[in-house]
């Protein structure tokens, strides 16, 4: 289920927050919805989701930044050492709170 558009709103762009779902689908289970003539592609599938909500400029590591950024040795700029020591708070309270979502903000520099 997806829906775009234009929303213009009066609030400040720092209350802007997203909320993300994913749910996996197999193909397996794809082929079972059509064979069953399923009015939607949306009920009855795997129990496996994320659901993220995302505040504006909010930072969550992909596994390969979390893995890059938790040595030491590969962070050279500050910003690498904020994220190095972010990571570790992170590890003692219980790791990323998913695994398939991750964000970039403004000052990351996209690959």
């Amino acid at each position: 289920e997806s829906a775009e558009g234009v929303y213009r709103v009066q609030d400040n762009i720092r209350n802007f927050m997203i909320r993300i779902r994913l749910r996996r689908v197999t193909a397996t289970r794809l082929r079972d919805i059509f064979q069953e003539s399923h009015p939607t592609l949306t009920s009855g599938l795997s129990t496996e989701i994320d659901v993220l909500t995302v505040k504006w400029q909010e930072k969550y590591f992909s596994q390969e930044q979390e893995e890059t950024f938790a040595d030491e040795a590969n962070c050279s700029t500050t910003l690498e050492m904020k994220y190095h020591n972010d990571i570790l708070k992170l590890r003692s309270q219980g790791g990323r709170p998913n695994k398939r979502i991750f964000t970039y903000t403004n000052i990351d520099t996209i690959p």
